[in-house]
């Protein structure tokens, strides 16, 4: 069960668009004690939509696209992840990258799954981002 941070974090939508999901019936989840909560399968049936995978694909391409386009004299760092995994391994990747972002504020971050393929991008500064991976690599 995941709330919707959660959501939030995987998706790049904001509380408000995912509370618009909500009411169209685009995202399914329940409330509990007065939050929303959503099951792996609710997760994946609203990421997997068709109505709303192209505002999931212009939020990871705009990660990219603005990388690419900023003029910042920090040093700043983009990582795309590509890996082959099954559902089980897919979440176990998703979990990690979330719980990274809950600690590091400074790194944006967009997860997919799609036809066995995780895709993860993260976007930030470099000693941050540099910091996930060497604590991914070390799972």
């Amino acid at each position: 069960m995941h709330d919707l941070l959660y959501l939030s974090e995987i998706t790049g939508f904001t509380d408000r668009t995912l509370r618009n999901y909500l009411s169209t019936g685009l995202l399914k989840g329940s409330k509990q004690e007065g939050k929303w909560i959503f099951t792996d399968e609710e997760i994946t049936d609203f990421i997997t939509n068709p109505n709303v995978k192209p505002s999931l694909t212009s939020k990871r391409n705009a990660l990219i696209y603005d990388f690419m386009s900023e003029s910042n004299d920090a040093n700043r760092t983009l990582m795309v992840l590509h890996i082959n995994a099954d559902k089980e391994k897919a979440k176990i990747i998703s979990d990690f990258f979330c719980e990274q972002m809950n600690h590091i504020k400074n790194v944006d971050f967009s997860f997919s799954y799609e036809k066995g393929k995780v895709q993860v991008i993260l976007k930030g500064e470099e000693k941050s981002v540099h910091k996930i991976m060497e604590e991914y690599y070390n799972l």
